[in-house]
Protein backbone atom coordinates (compact mmCIF):
# COMPACT_ATOMS: atom_id res chain seq x y z
CA UNK A 1 0.00 0.00 0.00
CA UNK A 2 1.03 3.66 -1.00
CA UNK A 3 2.41 5.92 2.02
CA UNK A 4 0.26 8.21 2.70
CA UNK A 5 1.55 12.22 2.06
CA UNK A 6 0.78 13.80 5.57
CA UNK A 7 0.59 17.28 6.50
CA UNK A 8 0.48 18.43 10.01
CA UNK A 9 0.78 22.09 11.53
CA UNK A 10 4.84 22.21 12.58
CA UNK A 11 3.67 23.18 16.30
CA UNK A 12 1.95 20.16 17.06
CA UNK A 13 4.23 18.49 19.11
CA UNK A 14 6.13 15.14 18.06
CA UNK A 15 4.54 15.81 14.84
CA UNK A 16 7.19 14.66 12.83
CA UNK A 17 8.12 11.71 15.06
CA UNK A 18 4.76 10.39 15.17
CA UNK A 19 3.31 10.95 12.14
CA UNK A 20 6.12 10.00 9.81
CA UNK A 21 5.35 6.24 11.31
CA UNK A 22 2.59 5.95 9.11
CA UNK A 23 3.77 7.92 5.93
CA UNK A 24 5.57 10.79 3.95
CA UNK A 25 5.25 14.22 6.29
CA UNK A 26 5.11 18.10 5.64
CA UNK A 27 5.72 20.30 8.30
CA UNK A 28 3.92 23.41 7.76
CA UNK A 29 3.15 26.53 9.74
CA UNK A 30 -0.59 27.38 10.56
CA UNK A 31 -0.62 30.29 8.27
CA UNK A 32 0.92 28.34 5.26
CA UNK A 33 -1.65 25.66 5.77
CA UNK A 34 -3.23 26.54 2.41
CA UNK A 35 -4.73 25.20 -0.76
CA UNK A 36 -1.89 25.74 -2.49
CA UNK A 37 0.09 23.72 -0.10
CA UNK A 38 -2.19 20.60 0.78
CA UNK A 39 -3.26 20.38 -2.85
CA UNK A 40 -1.94 16.52 -3.08
CA UNK A 41 -1.70 15.76 0.38
CA UNK A 42 -4.36 12.83 1.90
CA UNK A 43 -4.68 13.68 5.12
CA UNK A 44 -4.14 17.15 6.95
CA UNK A 45 -3.57 17.13 10.96
CA UNK A 46 -4.33 21.00 12.43
CA UNK A 47 -4.83 22.94 15.66
CA UNK A 48 -7.95 25.36 16.30
CA UNK A 49 -5.97 28.07 14.34
CA UNK A 50 -6.60 26.22 11.19
CA UNK A 51 -10.43 27.00 9.80
CA UNK A 52 -11.34 23.63 7.63
CA UNK A 53 -13.66 25.06 4.96
CA UNK A 54 -14.62 24.53 1.78
CA UNK A 55 -12.43 27.69 0.27
CA UNK A 56 -9.27 25.30 1.92
CA UNK A 57 -9.76 21.74 0.88
CA UNK A 58 -11.64 21.99 -2.70
CA UNK A 59 -9.81 21.10 -4.97
CA UNK A 60 -6.76 19.16 -2.86
CA UNK A 61 -7.26 14.92 -2.63
CA UNK A 62 -7.72 15.14 1.08
CA UNK A 63 -9.34 12.09 2.78
CA UNK A 64 -8.77 12.67 6.59
CA UNK A 65 -8.53 15.66 8.93
CA UNK A 66 -7.15 14.92 11.95
CA UNK A 67 -7.58 17.75 14.89
CA UNK A 68 -5.75 17.62 18.26
CA UNK A 69 -8.29 19.72 19.54
CA UNK A 70 -11.17 18.60 22.19
CA UNK A 71 -13.70 20.87 20.07
CA UNK A 72 -14.22 20.74 16.60
CA UNK A 73 -16.08 24.64 16.04
CA UNK A 74 -13.46 25.42 13.79
CA UNK A 75 -14.45 22.63 11.30
CA UNK A 76 -17.50 22.41 8.89
CA UNK A 77 -18.42 19.19 9.40
CA UNK A 78 -21.27 18.70 7.06
CA UNK A 79 -18.81 19.45 4.36
CA UNK A 80 -16.90 16.96 5.33
CA UNK A 81 -19.31 14.35 5.24
CA UNK A 82 -20.50 15.84 1.63
CA UNK A 83 -17.17 15.12 0.46
CA UNK A 84 -16.94 11.90 1.94
CA UNK A 85 -13.43 13.60 4.27
CA UNK A 86 -12.90 11.62 7.79
CA UNK A 87 -12.62 13.48 10.60
CA UNK A 88 -10.56 12.11 13.46
CA UNK A 89 -10.81 14.80 16.79
CA UNK A 90 -9.03 14.27 20.13
CA UNK A 91 -12.39 14.83 22.24
CA UNK A 92 -11.54 14.92 25.84
CA UNK A 93 -7.76 14.95 25.92
CA UNK A 94 -7.42 18.10 27.50
CA UNK A 95 -10.21 17.84 29.62
CA UNK A 96 -7.95 17.22 33.10
CA UNK A 97 -5.97 20.30 31.83
CA UNK A 98 -8.58 22.43 31.91
CA UNK A 99 -9.93 21.01 35.22
CA UNK A 100 -6.34 21.70 36.61
CA UNK A 101 -6.97 24.96 35.08
CA UNK A 102 -10.42 25.57 37.16
CA UNK A 103 -8.75 24.27 40.21
CA UNK A 104 -5.55 26.55 40.42
CA UNK A 105 -7.95 29.99 38.85
CA UNK A 106 -10.18 28.99 42.41
CA UNK A 107 -6.66 28.58 44.30
CA UNK A 108 -6.06 32.05 43.54
CA UNK A 109 -8.98 33.27 44.75
CA UNK A 110 -8.92 31.38 47.31
CA UNK A 111 -5.98 34.03 49.21
CA UNK A 112 -8.64 36.40 49.41
CA UNK A 113 -9.37 37.07 53.33
CA UNK A 114 -11.99 35.34 54.59
CA UNK A 115 -12.59 32.80 51.48
CA UNK A 116 -12.10 29.16 51.68
CA UNK A 117 -13.39 26.96 48.86
CA UNK A 118 -14.43 24.10 51.08
CA UNK A 119 -18.43 23.79 51.60
CA UNK A 120 -18.81 26.38 48.09
CA UNK A 121 -21.50 25.28 45.96
CA UNK A 122 -20.24 24.93 42.14
CA UNK A 123 -22.61 24.91 39.14
CA UNK A 124 -20.99 23.06 36.24
CA UNK A 125 -23.03 24.02 33.06
CA UNK A 126 -21.69 21.28 30.71
CA UNK A 127 -21.05 17.89 32.69
CA UNK A 128 -19.33 15.78 29.71
CA UNK A 129 -15.17 15.38 29.17
CA UNK A 130 -14.00 18.72 30.92
CA UNK A 131 -17.28 19.21 33.49
CA UNK A 132 -17.02 15.59 35.19
CA UNK A 133 -13.20 16.07 35.67
CA UNK A 134 -13.93 19.68 37.50
CA UNK A 135 -16.64 17.74 39.69
CA UNK A 136 -14.58 15.22 41.04
CA UNK A 137 -12.18 17.95 41.42
CA UNK A 138 -14.16 20.49 43.52
CA UNK A 139 -15.78 17.75 45.35
CA UNK A 140 -12.22 16.32 46.39
CA UNK A 141 -11.78 19.67 47.72
CA UNK A 142 -15.18 20.13 49.90
CA UNK A 143 -17.19 22.04 47.41
CA UNK A 144 -21.25 20.87 46.35
CA UNK A 145 -21.48 20.41 42.74
CA UNK A 146 -24.63 21.47 40.69
CA UNK A 147 -24.95 19.57 37.07
CA UNK A 148 -26.45 21.59 34.44
CA UNK A 149 -26.16 19.29 30.76
CA UNK A 150 -29.68 19.21 28.89
CA UNK A 151 -28.70 17.00 26.78
CA UNK A 152 -27.18 14.68 29.10
CA UNK A 153 -29.88 14.87 31.16
CA UNK A 154 -32.56 13.68 28.46
CA UNK A 155 -29.71 10.96 27.38
CA UNK A 156 -29.35 9.06 30.70
CA UNK A 157 -32.16 10.19 33.09
CA UNK A 158 -29.79 10.80 35.55
CA UNK A 159 -31.65 13.29 38.18
CA UNK A 160 -28.16 14.81 39.33
CA UNK A 161 -28.88 16.77 36.31
CA UNK A 162 -30.61 19.98 37.37
CA UNK A 163 -32.37 22.88 35.30
CA UNK A 164 -30.63 26.05 34.54
CA UNK A 165 -32.58 27.91 37.29
CA UNK A 166 -31.73 25.38 39.91
CA UNK A 167 -27.59 26.79 39.69
CA UNK A 168 -28.41 30.39 40.05
CA UNK A 169 -27.93 29.42 43.76
CA UNK A 170 -24.17 28.76 43.14
CA UNK A 171 -21.26 30.46 44.45
CA UNK A 172 -19.14 29.58 41.72
CA UNK A 173 -20.20 29.11 38.16
CA UNK A 174 -18.07 27.45 35.89
CA UNK A 175 -19.00 26.92 32.32
CA UNK A 176 -17.82 23.77 30.29
CA UNK A 177 -19.85 23.83 26.60
CA UNK A 178 -19.38 23.33 23.01
CA UNK A 179 -20.20 26.07 20.98
CA UNK A 180 -23.42 25.39 18.89
CA UNK A 181 -25.75 27.65 17.19
CA UNK A 182 -29.26 26.03 16.03
CA UNK A 183 -30.94 23.67 18.00
CA UNK A 184 -32.83 23.14 21.18
CA UNK A 185 -29.79 23.34 22.83
CA UNK A 186 -27.98 26.26 21.41
CA UNK A 187 -25.41 27.79 23.68
CA UNK A 188 -24.17 30.79 21.55
CA UNK A 189 -24.36 33.51 24.05
CA UNK A 190 -26.02 30.76 26.72
CA UNK A 191 -24.62 33.55 29.36
CA UNK A 192 -26.36 36.45 28.57
CA UNK A 193 -28.79 38.81 29.88
CA UNK A 194 -31.22 36.41 30.83
CA UNK A 195 -28.90 33.84 32.26
CA UNK A 196 -27.03 36.75 34.71
CA UNK A 197 -30.43 38.76 35.96
CA UNK A 198 -31.25 34.89 37.41
CA UNK A 199 -28.46 35.73 39.85
CA UNK A 200 -28.97 37.23 43.02
CA UNK A 201 -26.22 37.21 45.10
CA UNK A 202 -22.64 38.05 43.69
CA UNK A 203 -20.83 35.10 42.33
CA UNK A 204 -17.26 33.69 40.92
CA UNK A 205 -17.46 33.06 36.68
CA UNK A 206 -15.23 30.69 34.97
CA UNK A 207 -15.24 30.38 31.70
CA UNK A 208 -12.70 27.40 29.75
CA UNK A 209 -15.29 26.72 27.00
CA UNK A 210 -15.09 29.04 24.03
CA UNK A 211 -15.55 32.71 23.99
CA UNK A 212 -18.87 32.84 22.31
CA UNK A 213 -21.00 30.90 24.84
CA UNK A 214 -20.51 34.16 26.63
CA UNK A 215 -22.52 37.95 25.60
CA UNK A 216 -19.51 40.41 26.38
CA UNK A 217 -21.77 43.43 26.59
CA UNK A 218 -23.82 41.26 29.33
CA UNK A 219 -20.75 40.31 30.74
CA UNK A 220 -19.37 44.00 31.29
CA UNK A 221 -22.91 45.46 32.19
CA UNK A 222 -23.54 42.78 35.36
CA UNK A 223 -19.68 43.12 36.24
CA UNK A 224 -20.59 47.30 36.25
CA UNK A 225 -23.25 46.13 38.68
CA UNK A 226 -20.97 44.09 40.94
CA UNK A 227 -22.74 40.47 40.47
CA UNK A 228 -19.60 39.20 39.79
CA UNK A 229 -16.76 38.27 43.05
CA UNK A 230 -14.27 37.60 40.88
CA UNK A 231 -14.15 36.69 37.00
CA UNK A 232 -11.77 33.84 35.38
CA UNK A 233 -11.76 33.91 31.30
CA UNK A 234 -9.70 31.98 29.45
CA UNK A 235 -11.54 31.99 26.22
CA UNK A 236 -12.65 35.50 24.09
CA UNK A 237 -15.33 35.54 21.76
CA UNK A 238 -13.02 37.20 18.84
CA UNK A 239 -9.77 35.48 19.47
CA UNK A 240 -6.83 36.50 18.55
CA UNK A 241 -8.98 39.67 18.54
CA UNK A 242 -10.09 40.55 22.55
CA UNK A 243 -11.94 43.02 23.68
CA UNK A 244 -9.52 44.79 26.06
CA UNK A 245 -12.60 45.99 27.86
CA UNK A 246 -13.31 43.28 28.92
CA UNK A 247 -9.87 41.84 29.65
CA UNK A 248 -9.43 44.93 32.08
CA UNK A 249 -12.86 44.01 34.48
CA UNK A 250 -11.08 39.82 34.48
CA UNK A 251 -9.70 38.86 38.05
CA UNK A 252 -7.93 36.63 35.73
CA UNK A 253 -7.28 36.41 31.95
CA UNK A 254 -5.61 33.69 30.31
CA UNK A 255 -4.99 33.47 26.54
CA UNK A 256 -6.97 30.64 25.70
CA UNK A 257 -4.11 28.11 27.78
CA UNK A 258 -6.20 26.13 30.20
CA UNK A 259 -6.01 23.48 27.94
CA UNK A 260 -2.25 23.52 26.77
CA UNK A 261 -0.47 21.09 29.56
CA UNK A 262 2.39 19.33 27.34
CA UNK A 263 0.10 15.82 28.85
CA UNK A 264 -3.02 17.38 27.28
CA UNK A 265 -1.39 17.77 24.05
CA UNK A 266 0.53 15.03 23.74
CA UNK A 267 -2.47 12.71 24.48
CA UNK A 268 -4.48 14.80 21.49
CA UNK A 269 -1.86 14.04 19.64
CA UNK A 270 -2.16 10.31 20.11
CA UNK A 271 -5.89 10.12 19.60
CA UNK A 272 -5.41 11.28 16.01
CA UNK A 273 -2.15 9.19 15.60
CA UNK A 274 -4.07 6.59 16.44
CA UNK A 275 -7.35 7.47 14.16
CA UNK A 276 -4.93 7.58 11.41
CA UNK A 277 -3.32 4.24 12.18
CA UNK A 278 -6.57 2.65 12.18
CA UNK A 279 -8.33 4.60 8.88
CA UNK A 280 -4.90 3.42 7.12
CA UNK A 281 -5.04 -0.11 8.73
CA UNK A 282 -1.45 0.05 10.08
CA UNK A 283 -0.13 -2.14 12.70
CA UNK A 284 1.61 -0.35 15.30
CA UNK A 285 1.07 -0.33 19.40
CA UNK A 286 3.53 2.45 19.58
CA UNK A 287 1.72 5.73 21.65
CA UNK A 288 3.23 9.02 21.23
CA UNK A 289 2.39 8.98 25.50
CA UNK A 290 6.25 7.06 25.14
CA UNK A 291 7.74 10.16 24.60
CA UNK A 292 6.81 11.37 27.78
CA UNK A 293 8.77 11.37 30.94
CA UNK A 294 8.87 12.60 34.18
CA UNK A 295 9.49 16.75 34.75
CA UNK A 296 12.80 16.73 36.63
CA UNK A 297 11.53 18.73 39.81
CA UNK A 298 8.96 15.40 40.28
CA UNK A 299 9.53 16.05 44.25
CA UNK A 300 7.45 18.74 45.50
CA UNK A 301 8.50 19.62 49.27
CA UNK A 302 5.14 22.10 50.62
CA UNK A 303 5.99 23.99 53.85
CA UNK A 304 3.19 25.45 55.91
CA UNK A 305 1.70 22.33 56.64
CA UNK A 306 0.16 24.11 59.87
CA UNK A 307 -1.42 26.28 58.17
CA UNK A 308 -3.94 23.91 57.79
CA UNK A 309 -5.31 21.28 54.91
CA UNK A 310 -6.38 24.19 52.45
CA UNK A 311 -3.78 26.02 52.81
CA UNK A 312 -1.52 23.38 52.14
CA UNK A 313 -3.05 21.91 49.06
CA UNK A 314 -3.21 25.26 47.31
CA UNK A 315 0.04 25.87 47.30
CA UNK A 316 1.05 22.24 46.40
CA UNK A 317 -1.59 23.39 43.47
CA UNK A 318 0.23 27.10 43.15
CA UNK A 319 3.38 25.23 42.82
CA UNK A 320 2.68 23.06 39.58
CA UNK A 321 0.37 25.91 37.93
CA UNK A 322 -0.15 29.09 38.93
CA UNK A 323 -2.39 31.04 36.39
CA UNK A 324 -1.47 34.33 37.48
CA UNK A 325 1.87 34.16 34.90
CA UNK A 326 -0.21 33.83 32.37
CA UNK A 327 -2.35 36.45 33.27
CA UNK A 328 0.35 39.00 33.80
CA UNK A 329 1.95 38.46 30.24
CA UNK A 330 -1.85 38.68 28.80
CA UNK A 331 -2.26 42.37 29.85
CA UNK A 332 1.08 43.41 28.28
CA UNK A 333 -1.46 43.12 25.17
CA UNK A 334 -2.81 46.76 26.57
CA UNK A 335 0.07 47.92 25.27
CA UNK A 336 -0.32 47.40 21.85
CA UNK A 337 -1.92 48.94 18.78
CA UNK A 338 -4.82 47.35 17.38
CA UNK A 339 -2.66 45.25 14.49
CA UNK A 340 -0.20 44.19 16.91
CA UNK A 341 -2.34 42.56 19.24
CA UNK A 342 -3.83 39.29 17.22
CA UNK A 343 -0.47 38.14 16.39
CA UNK A 344 0.72 38.89 20.25
CA UNK A 345 -2.02 37.18 21.53
CA UNK A 346 -1.00 33.57 18.84
CA UNK A 347 2.54 33.96 20.03
CA UNK A 348 1.94 34.00 23.78
CA UNK A 349 -0.47 30.29 22.96
CA UNK A 350 2.61 29.26 20.36
CA UNK A 351 5.16 29.99 23.17
CA UNK A 352 3.36 28.72 26.44
CA UNK A 353 5.52 27.54 28.72
CA UNK A 354 5.73 23.38 28.98
CA UNK A 355 3.44 22.69 31.90
CA UNK A 356 2.67 19.61 33.46
CA UNK A 357 -0.49 17.78 35.04
CA UNK A 358 -0.92 17.15 39.18
CA UNK A 359 -0.07 13.71 38.70
CA UNK A 360 3.51 14.15 37.63
CA UNK A 361 4.12 15.50 40.80
CA UNK A 362 4.65 13.90 44.20
CA UNK A 363 4.18 15.88 47.10
CA UNK A 364 6.80 15.28 50.44
CA UNK A 365 4.55 15.44 53.73
CA UNK A 366 4.31 13.76 57.04
CA UNK A 367 3.12 10.09 56.78
CA UNK A 368 0.84 12.05 59.68
CA UNK A 369 -1.33 14.27 57.75
CA UNK A 370 -3.80 11.69 56.21
CA UNK A 371 -6.43 14.44 55.25
CA UNK A 372 -4.18 16.17 53.75
CA UNK A 373 -2.97 13.29 51.52
CA UNK A 374 -5.98 12.00 50.69
CA UNK A 375 -7.24 15.51 49.49
CA UNK A 376 -4.06 15.98 47.47
CA UNK A 377 -4.51 12.38 45.88
CA UNK A 378 -8.04 13.09 44.75
CA UNK A 379 -6.60 16.10 42.64
CA UNK A 380 -4.18 13.30 41.21
CA UNK A 381 -0.86 14.07 42.63
CA UNK A 382 1.11 11.56 44.71
CA UNK A 383 2.04 11.38 48.02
Amino acid sequence: MKKPYIVCDEQIPYARETFSRLGWVCLLPAREIKTRNIRSADALVIRSVTKIKPALLSGTTIQVVGSVTSGIDHIDTVYLQKRGIKLISAAGSNANSVAEYVIASLSVLSQKPGMTLSGKKVGIVGVGHVGSRVDEKCRALGMKTIWNDPPLARKTGDRRFRPLREIFIADIITLHLPLTYYGQNATYRLAGEKFFHGFNNPFIFINTARGKVVDEKALIKYAGQRLFQALVLDVWPDEPDINLEVLKIADIATPHVAGYSLDGKVKAVDMVFQGLRRHYKILDNWSVMDMLHPPSDSLLKVSGVKGGGEETVRKAVLEVYDPRKDDRKLRKIIGFGPKKRGEFFERLRQRNPVRREFNNYRIDLPNDHFKIQKTLKKLGFGC
